[in-house]
This record gives C-alpha cells, sequence and structure tokens, in this order.
C-alpha cells in the first residue's frame, strides 16, 4: 500500500534574480511501513523533499498525496491538520522548546489535537518510557545529553501516533554509539509497523536499510534495495512477492532506474489517489508559488471529507499498546481517537486554553523586567481611568444630592416677574401671586400636585432665654410643602390643617435653629429634642411642635465620623492640643434645609401681614408657590396647563415665570460628560502609551521565537492557533497590568484626596472597575493583532532555518 508518491515534484527558489531548484521532476513512491533511507550530498535537495512529505513546504510544480490526499492542494489548516495526525518530525538539531521540560516537550503535539489532559499526560508519559527517559521528566533540554535530547525528540514525534516518522539526519550531532542506539529505535518502531524515512549522510546507516534513495542536484539518480534480500524481509517483514523487489538490481550499489511504485488504489470516495493517467494525458501540473492555490482534481476527494472518514485507533506506544492490522484486507494499522476528536482538518481543534496560558505565563516570566515595565504602564493606565471614574462620580452623586435635597426634578417654583414691555400699560392691573392662585391651581390643573404656598417675612429675629437668631428661612406653608420640598420631620409631627385653621402659633424647625438656640450635641454631648419648648418669632410666642432630621451630605456625614473616632482616640490617650481646624459644614444647600422654620400659612398671613394690605386688611400676596409634575413625560404639558391658569387669574397679565431644576439636570449631564470626556481621554493616552509597549515587546519576542513558532508548527500547530497563543501572550500582559491598576486605583485616589481635597468622596464602582478592566483587554487584543499575525503567517521551513 503507498503512503506517500511525489509525481513530477520540483520545487525552484528564486534569489536574487536566480533561480534554484531544489527538486527538479522528482516521481517517487513509499510504501506503507517502508525503512527508507534518502541520501545525497550537501544541497542535493534531501531536506527538501523531506520538507515537502511533512507539509512544511509546497511544490512548485507536480502532484503529492500523503495516505490518498492530494497534499499539494490542502489550505496551510489542512496541512497543520496533515502534521499533527499523520507525520512526526525528527530534526538533526532536535528543535525542543527550551521554556519548556522533557515532559511538556513531548506532550506540546498533542495539545494541537484535542487530547484532554489527562490522555495527554498517559501517552506523553508512555512515549518517554519508551525510549527510556521516564526518569527526565522535569528535565530541561539543556540539562540533557545530545543522545537523551534525540530521545526526547523521538518521543515527541511519536506520542501521536503518526503513520509516517520523517527523520532529518537524526544521528548528525551524535556520537557513533549513541547514533547507532538512535538507528536502532527506528528499527524497532518500523517493526511495529510505522513508516520511517531518514535523511541522512553515515554510510553505514544508508547500507543496512531495506531500500536507499540517492538525490543528486535536486534529481533521484538511484532508488536501490538492499542486496541481502533476507536482511531486508527480515527488517521489512515483506513477503517475496512484494512488488517493491520488482525490476530492482540485486548487486550492492547498483542502480535501477527510479522505480515508479503504484499500489493498486480504488477510485471513488476512499480518500485514494486516482490512477495515473493514460499515456496520452499528464497529470496536472502545480501551479507556480506566486498563482492562486492549487484546484481540487476531480478525481480525488476533499481532503477535509477523507480526514473525516479516517478510521480510528487509540493506540499507545509501549505495553499494553494496541497496534492492530486487518489482516487479509491489506489495511495496515491506523490509530484511533474518541468520537470526539475524529473531525474534519477544518475543524482541528485549537492549543488548548490551559496550554495557551500556561505558554503565556512561561513567556511573560522568560523576560519579567520588561513584562514588569509594559505591565506598570498599563496599570497606570487603568488606575488612571478608575480614578477619573471615581473622581466623577463623587462629582455626579453630590450633584444628584443637592438636587433631591431641593425638591427634585419635578419641583416647579412660579415667583414674580416683571411685566413684558407689551403689557406695560396695564401694570397698575397686577396684583402679582396670590392665594387665588393657589386654589386655582389646586382645582384647575389636574396635571400637577402638591400645590403649595409660601409667603415670608423680611429680618424677623427668633429668640429664647436671651439667644437670638436669624433663620435663613421662615416661611408660612401648607403640610403638603414637606413632599414638596423633600423634607422629613424625625421628632414630633408637621403642623396640620386644624392648626392653620384655628391660627395656631406652631412650628416646625431644623437643627441649625436648634443648635443655635439650645446647643449642639457636638457642644452638649447629648442630643436635644426641644418640642413642646416655646420660642419668640417676631415677638410671638411659637410651640416647636416638630424638628426636622439632621441634612447633610455623605461628604460631611464621613467627615463627622472621622472626627468622632478621631475625638475618641484622644480621650484614650494624653491630653494634647493639635490646634485649631476649620469646622466640618455642611454645603449651602443642606444648610440652609436645616437653618428652616416652618409655620401655618394662615398663622404668619394673620400674625405678621395683618395691616399689609389695603383697608387694614391682611395682604393677600403670596412670594412663591410651589408644586410637583405628576408625570415627568408631560413635564412640558403640566407647565402649559399651569400656565393658562394663572393667565385666566392675573387677567391675562404675564407677570409670573417658573423655575424648574431642568437647567439643573441640564447642567449635571453636561458637567458629568465633559468630566468623563475629559478624564477618559487623559486616562487613554496613558492606556495607548501601553499598548504600544505591549505592541513593542511581542514584536521583540516574536523575532526571538522564530524558530520555536516553527516547530510549534511543524507538530501541527495551525496559524490560527499560533495567532491565538501570540494573542492570548498580549491579552495577558495587559489584563495583568489592568489587575494590578485596580489596586493602584485607590492609592491614586488617596493621593489625590490628600493633595487636592474635594467636596465630593470619589466612589469606585464595581461598574468602573470591570469597565477599565475590560477596556485593558481591548488595548491587549490591539496592540497584539499585528504580532500574532505575523507569528501566524511565518514559513515553517523559513522559521526552522532562522537562527
Amino acid at each position: 500500500m503507498t503512503l506517500a508518491e511525489l509525481r513530477g515534484v520540483s520545487k525552484v527558489y528564486r534569489l536574487a534574480g536566480e533561480e534554484i531548484r531544489a527538486l527538479d521532476d522528482v516521481t517517487l513512491s513509499i510504501k506503507a511501513e517502508e525503512l527508507l533511507a534518502i541520501t545525497g550530498p550537501s544541497g542535493s535537495g534531501k531536506s527538501t523533499l523531506l520538507h515537502l512529505l511533512g507539509c512544511l513546504d509546497s511544490p512548485t510544480s507536480g502532484r503529492m498525496a500523503l495516505d490518498g490526499i492530494w497534499i499539494h492542494e490542502a489550505s496551510a489548516r489542512e496541512q497543520a491538520a496533515l502534521r499533527s495526525q499523520l507525520i512526526g518530525f525528527v530534526f538533526q538539531t532536535f528543535n525542543l522548546l527550551p521554556r519548556l521540560n522533557v515532559y511538556q516537550n513531548v506532550e506540546l503535539p498533542m495539545a494541537y489535537s484535542g487530547w484532554t489532559r489527562a490522555e495527554r499526560r498517559q501517552r506523553a508519559l508512555n512515549a518517554l518510557r519508551e525510549v527510556g527517559l521516564e526518569d527526565r521528566i522535569k528535565h530541561r533540554p539543556m540539562q540533557l545529553s545530545g543522545g537523551q535530547q534525540q530521545r526526547v525528540a523521538i518521543a515527541r514525534a511519536l506520542v501521536n501516533n503518526p503513520r509516517i516518522i520523517l527523520a532529518d539526519e537524526p544521528t548528525g550531532n551524535l556520537d557513533s554509539q549513541t547514533g547507532a542506539a538512535i538507528f536502532e529505535l527506528f528499527r524497532e518502531l518500523n517493526r511495529r509497523g510505522r513508516t520511517i524515512v531518514v535523511v541522512t549522510h553515515e554510510p553505514a546507516i544508508a547500507a543496512v536499510m531495506p531500500r536507499r534513495v540517492e538525490i543528486r542536484d535536486g534529481k533521484v539518480v538511484r532508488d536501490i534495495l538492499n542486496n541481502d534480500a533476507r536482511t531486508a524481509l527480515a527488517i521489512q517483514g515483506q513477503s517475496p512477492a512484494d512488488p517493491l523487489l520488482h525490476n530492482v538490481s540485486e548487486n550492492v550499489g547498483q542502480a535501477s532506474s527510479p522505480p515508479v511504485l503504484r499500489a493498486s488504489l480504488p477510485n471513488g470516495s476512499g480518500g485514494r489517489m486516482p490512477p495515473e493517467p493514460a499515456d496520452n494525458m499528464s497529470a496536472p501540473p502545480c501551479k507556480k508559488q506566486s498563482e492562486k492555490p492549487f484546484q481540487q482534481n476531480s478525481s480525488s476527494q476533499p481532503l477535509s471529507e477523507t480526514l473525516s472518514k479516517w478510521p480510528i485507533l487509540r493506540a499507545k506506544i509501549n505495553k499494553g499498546v494496541d497496534e492492530v492490522s486487518d489482516k487479509g484486507s491489506g489495511i495496515t494499522p491506523f490509530r484511533r481517537m474518541s468520537s470526539k476528536h475524529s473531525r474534519s482538518c477544518r475543524s482541528l481543534p485549537l492549543l488548548d486554553p490551559w496550554a495557551t496560558l500556561s505558554t503565556g505565563f512561561k513567556e511573560v516570566a522568560a523576560h519579567k523586567f520588561r513584562s514588569l515595565i509594559t505591565t506598570l504602564s498599563i496599570a497606570f493606565g487603568v488606575a488612571s481611568l478608575i480614578a477619573m471614574f471615581a473622581v466623577v462620580k463623587g462629582m455626579e452623586n453630590g450633584m444628584k444630592e443637592a438636587l433631591i435635597a431641593v425638591g427634585g426634578v419635578e419641583k416647579v417654583e412660579i415667583e414674580d416677574a416683571d411685566i413684558p414691555a407689551y403689557q406695560q400699560h396695564l401694570a397698575d392691573q397686577a396684583v402679582g401671586n396670590t392665594m387665588e392662585d393657589v386654589y386655582a391651581l389646586r382645582q384647575s390643573a389636574p396635571l400637577i400636585d402638591g400645590v403649595t404656598p409660601e409667603m415670608r417675612t423680611k429680618d424677623m429675629m427668633i429668640t429664647r432665654g436671651g439667644k437670638s437668631y436669624k433663620a435663613s428661612r421662615l416661611a408660612g406653608t401648607w403640610p403638603s410643602a414637606l413632599a414638596v420640598h423633600q423634607h422629613e420631620v424625625q421628632y414630633g409631627r408637621m403642623f396640620n390643617e386644624f392648626d392653620a385653621d384655628q391660627v395656631h402659633s406652631v412650628c416646625v424647625i431644623g437643627t441649625g435653629v436648634r443648635d443655635a438656640l439650645f446647643g449642639s450635641p457636638e457642644k452638649t454631648g447629648r442630643q436635644i429634642i426641644p418640642l413642646g419648648e416655646s420660642i419668640n418669632l417676631g415677638g410671638y410666642p411659637f410651640q416647636i411642635v416638630g424638628m426636622f432630621r439632621h441634612y447633610q451630605s455623605e461628604v460631611d456625614r464621613r467627615a463627622k465620623e472621622l472626627a468622632a473616632a478621631s475625638r475618641a482616640q484622644q480621650l484614650d490617650g494624653p491630653n494634647r492640643n493639635m490646634g485649631r481646624a476649620s469646622p466640618v459644614t455642611s454645603s449651602g444647600i443642606f444648610a440652609a434645609k436645616n437653618n428652616t422654620i416652618l409655620v401655618p400659612v394662615n398663622t404668619l398671613w394673620i400674625r405678621f401681614r395683618a395691616s399689609m394690605g389695603t383697608n387694614n386688611t391682611p395682604d393677600p400676596t403670596v412670594n412663591r408657590i410651589y408644586f410637583r409634575v405628576r408625570d415627568l413625560e408631560r413635564f412640558g404639558e403640566a407647565l402649559q396647563q399651569a400656565r393658562n391658569v394663572l393667565l385666566l387669574t392675573h387677567r391675562g397679565i404675564e407677570d409670573f415665570i417658573f423655575n424648574t431644576q431642568e437647567n439643573w439636570t441640564d447642567t449635571i449631564a453636561r458637567s458629568i460628560g465633559n468630566a468623563r470626556l475629559s478624564g477618559g481621554f487623559i486616562a487613554g493616552i496613558g492606556l495607548l502609551i501601553g499598548g504600544m509597549g505591549i505592541m513593542n515587546i511581542m514584536l521583540a519576542s516574536i523575532t526571538e521565537r522564530i524558530r520555536d513558532i516553527g516547530v510549534r508548527k511543524a507538530v501541527g500547530g495551525s496559524n490560527e492557533s499560533i495567532f491565538i497563543q501570540i494573542l492570548t501572550e498580549s491579552v495577558l500582559i495587559a489584563g495583568l497590568g489592568g489587575a494590578f491598576g485596580l489596586g493602584a486605583a485607590f492609592g491614586l485616589l488617596k493621593l489625590l484626596s490628600v493633595i487636592s481635597p474635594s467636596e465630593n468622596i470619589p466612589l469606585v464602582t464595581a461598574g468602573a472597575m470591570g469597565l477599565s478592566l475590560a477596556f485593558s483587554v481591548a488595548v491587549g487584543i490591539g496592540a497584539g493583532l499585528w504580532p500574532a499575525l505575523k507569528a501566524a503567517r511565518l514559513d515553517p521551513i523559513q522559521a526552522l532555518r532562522y537562527e
């Protein structure tokens, strides 16, 4: 059965405009389970032939088949599948990866074949046991002798149980005794059913080979069998009737015309090659490499379909290995895989994720200093991004706190306004905002609720027990003011409609009023709740029936907690005079709410405005009217409805204006957006610089690992696997930088709080950390794309020859 066949294959290189024919019209067949030597002087084309057989290179012209599959028509991914599942390579220079130990080097081909970790371990240990190196699995290649390194390379070639082993000068770098041992190992593997093709300069080795092919100047000049037929048969286990012996001279050293060996191959869908074309028909030659890829031959089956139909035998290399042969059928042993490994080459598994990460960590650790520098650049960028998000989030929270404190977006204020110029002739009829407007809005504007009047007095002093105080806001209002102004009574109650109807002299105060007239808890050391106490408002006694809760920003709350903890620490230690510091105060909005006194509107109207109207009647005008919009989706409609009502009560005079919080909301959104944009731009520059550093070290790493990449491709790594490996390493560096950046962000925020304290405490959120980490990974992907693409495009042969 023919395992490999070349028909009129040529390989031409062009260097400096000169054409070099490495192979020239080579026709050659290799049978399954054959032990074959390829000899010839240096530069004759031996290695080129081996590389073509191993799917590491493509012919310039001619046709090639391996196990009945046209490999000259295969894509790069399909050829990688063939290298992974059919071929084992043994190189003269061993080509072991120096950063991997013996076990990892042997395991590498299986990582590209879809084996599980447990399966890989078992098969790798069996292969090492087969070559007598089971006690060296943790050693690095540089800790082994030349012979031991070659045995590791052989174990690596065997671990996927390939059908054919290609050895390029396997004993060239070894002493004679070790070389003889290696050759004996090849003979044993051949007796077990493997096809062995050896490129050698050693006359002693070539002399005992059952078959020897000699190449000179790119041509096969001799294809001879050993004259000792009994030796050849003993080595190969062939019958005398084998066609390999047909028409071959039995004289030692006598050359015969190069035989074209043809197995009886079935036509059809078996994945085997079609018969030779008739004499009057020539096989379609390969196209030149500079042209489009080879077209699929109509008489051969697509590679992906053929590979999917391979019989599968899970075979081991050592004892317990099941070597099977269908007797009488002429079918030679195939390897079996589990069903999940039986797939076409188009679904060839990529490098195992665990192996990908493991390799990535090894590469990062191999260059600790440069990896650290690049990782830190990403970490600083991520820390800056998180710090920016935290600062902006603190600003946003502070602004939203203030917005809620004044009543929220739903709150609308109506106040007096100058009469428009076109209505100046009606100025004597304008009466301003009155209680009539309040009642009209309550009854005729269904899109609003919580309508509340507010009457104020100017420069009114509040006194108690010799203490005097001027409140920020002393106003008469309705109980609905609680909801409109977002007030909350913590102690006592809010005055009610009955208090208003009966003109009761009651009030509800804020904690700032309490602190000024009764003493603050910080100074007295106890909580003071002055319910039932009386205070004088403009000479009239008012009873305190309720007290609002203390309003403060999150910044003030944390500052007070720190101050309390500091005082407790001072009490535990010796007395010290640490100097005076500015007292912690609330922001203006919260302070105004704490210094508020509210009384029933009727009480303030009668007590303080009784003689301010015409004819000694109370002044009906109000300073402000507040209401809340029921549905923010209909905000504009609600304002228009309130305007229509007021135009009726004001006799068409538009001497009022609506003050809303919409502009505040817009200001918040604009400020936050600008801060995020500017901060993100600055942090993005840092990440961009880090990304450039990643790209730089990845390109340097590829240059250092060109031969490494060539070895990976030779043992079955596809372009996609190499691409993902390099990209993973780039993302790994960026991800490590992002992780370090998460921790560095907190230190950066602490530094900022010392250098530039802010009213708003920065807030680090999980979303900001996740987004920043995602940005770092995105930078790693972006920075690794070009290096990964460059590595994936490396030619296997050129990579293996790189020094």
